[in-house]
């Protein structure tokens, strides 16, 4: 996992944290292949395939009271932390998460306040800032002309970070 994975990685963490639930729109689909290699302990991760229905039914089958053997679960008390990750827009999903939106937060490109934006570039210049301040406008610019892509941009930060560890 390099730098880009990891920071994007800490802000839904703390989302999650802060508010349990986080709907994760993707409408460029920029982190669709990523999604499974993102680590979030405690935390079951939900991603629409091919409808809202069955994603709709795993998530709510995650937050009944009865167990699968038809006691009560001890747990209830604990609000759940899930991550559900959507490759559209919200605005083409209809509001078929809308219970989850509201109880939650939602995490897209262009969201405000800037720790709920998942926009690439936005991320990429971020990472950059703290790695190579010098180089994170110029990155920041091809990631958004479409030059550079999330793995080419994760792979850069980690060759960055490890070039500048072996610098005397």
């Amino acid at each position: 996992m390099g730098k880009i994975l990891d920071h994007l990685a800490g802000l839904i963490a703390k989302q999650i944290e802060d508010r349990g639930m986080v709907v994760w729109f993707d409408p460029e689909r920029v982190y669709q292949r990523v999604i499974e290699n993102l680590l979030m302990p405690e935390t079951k991760v939900f991603c629409l395939e091919d409808s809202f229905f069955k994603l709709r039914h795993a998530i709510e089958s995650h937050l009944g009271y009865v167990n699968d053997k038809g006691g009560v679960n001890s747990r209830d008390h604990i609000p759940p932390r899930f991550l559900i990750y959507v490759p559209k827009a919200q605005d083409e999903t209809h509001h078929a998460l809308i219970e989850y939106e509201s109880a939650g937060v939602v995490m897209e490109p262009g969201a405000n306040p800037w720790q709920r934006n998942t926009r690439l570039r936005v991320i990429a210049e971020q990472v950059f800032k703290k790695v190579a301040p010098e180089s994170a406008a110029e990155i920041a610019r091809q990631v958004e002309a479409g030059q550079l892509s999330f793995e080419e941009v994760d792979k850069l930060s980690t060759e960055i970070e490890n070039y500048q560890s072996r610098s005397p």
